[in-house]
C-alpha cells in the first residue's frame, strides 16, 4: 500500500523528508533535532544563539538559520532557506519560547509582556503562515507546535505564559480541520513541567514540592509521534510524567435551554415585524 502524497509515515519511514524545527538551541529543541536526524530527515534548525545552531549542524549535518522568529519576514525566509536546500518542506516544529516572570497581573512591565507575546504567539503565527503554503506545494505534511499544559489549565504563577498558550491551543484547534483538507497536520502538544533551563529558579520550587519533571527527551519523543500523525487526528495532546500523550479533545457545547418557551437570543413575532 503506497503512502498518499505528503502523508507522514512511521518515525521509521520519515528519511528524505524535509523538517525545520525553531527554537532549535533549546532542550527541547535539540532533543527534536537528534530524533529527527537520526531518523534520516534532511533539517533546517533555528534560532537566535549561533554557537549552539553551528554546534547542533555539527552534530547532525542540519543546515543552521540564524534569525530572530519574531519577525515575520525571517520566518518566511527560513521557510524559503528549507525550501532552496532541500526542494520541498514536509515537517515544521514550532519550539519558539519564552516563560516571563509576571506573576501579578497588575504589577507586569509593558516591554516584557510584549516579549512574551511575541515570542509565544507572534512566532507561532508568523511561522505558519510562512510554512503552510510550502507544505501545500509539497502535497502536505505536519506541524507540530510547543505548548503548555497551562495553556490548558491556566497556572496562576505564570498568568501571561498561560495566556499565550492558551491563545496557541486556539489558533491550533480552529485552523487544524482547514489544514487537513490539504492533507496538513496541525498539533499543539502541552507538557507539565519541563527540566530544561527555562524554568529558572522556579526548578527548586518544583522540587521542594515534590512535582516530577519531564526530559525533554520525553518531550521530543512524542512531538515526533505528532509529526507523523495523518490529517486530521485530534490538535492537541497533554502529557505529563509517567503517562503517554493523551489527546485533548474539545468538549461539545450544547445549545441553551430556551427561556420561558423562547431560544435565548431568539425574537418574537412582535421583534421581527
Amino acid at each position: 500500500m503506497t503512502t498518499p502524497a505528503g502523508r507522514i509515515g512511521a518515525p521509521d519511514r520519515l528519511a528524505g523528508k524535509t523538517a525545520l524545527v525553531t527554537g532549535a538551541a533549546g532542550a527541547i529543541g535539540t532533543a527534536v533535532v537528534h530524533r529527527l536526524s537520526a531518523a534520516g530527515v534532511n533539517l533546517l534548525v533555528c534560532g537566535r544563539d549561533r554557537d549552539r545552531l553551528e554546534h547542533l549542524a555539527n552534530q547532525t549535518g542540519a543546515l543552521p538559520f540564524v534569525a530572530d522568529l519574531t519577525d515575520a519576514g525571517a520566518c518566511r525566509s527560513a521557510v524559503a532557506a528549507a525550501e532552496h536546500r532541500f526542494g520541498r518542506l514536509d515537517l515544521v516544529h514550532l519550539g519558539v519560547g519564552t516563560r516571563g516572570d509576571c506573576r501579578d497581573i497588575a504589577e507586569f512591565e509593558l516591554s516584557a509582556y510584549r516579549r512574551v507575546v511575541a515570542a509565544n504567539v507572534d512566532s507561532v503565527v508568523f511561522s505558519l503562515e510562512a510554512s503552510v503554503p510550502a507544505l501545500r506545494r509539497a502535497g502536505g505534511g505536519a506541524i507540530t507546535v510547543s505548548s503548555s499544559l497551562a495553556g490548558v489549565t491556566g497556572y496562576g504563577q505564570f498568568p501571561l505564559y498561560s495566556m499565550t498558550k492558551a491563545a496557541v491551543n486556539g489558533l491550533v484547534r480552529a485552523t487544524s480541520q482547514r489544514l487537513a483538507r490539504s492533507n496538513i497536520y496541525l498539533a499543539a502538544l502541552c507538557p507539565s513541567f519541563v527540566d530544561k533551563p527555562l524554568l529558572g529558579d522556579f526548578r527548586s520550587h518544583l522540587e521542594q514540592k515534590g512535582i516530577p519533571l519531564l526530559a525533554p527527551a520525553e518531550v521530543a519523543d512524542a512531538l515526533v509521534q505528532r509529526l507523523c500523525a495523518p490529517p486530521g487526528d485530534e490538535p492537541i495532546w497533554t502529557l505529563q510524567p509517567g503517562h503517554p500523550p493523551v489527546p485533548h479533545p474539545c468538549p461539545a457545547i450544547s445549545p441553551p435551554a430556551p427561556i420561558h418557551g423562547r431560544p435565548l437570543g431568539g425574537r418574537s413575532g412582535a421583534d421581527r415585524r
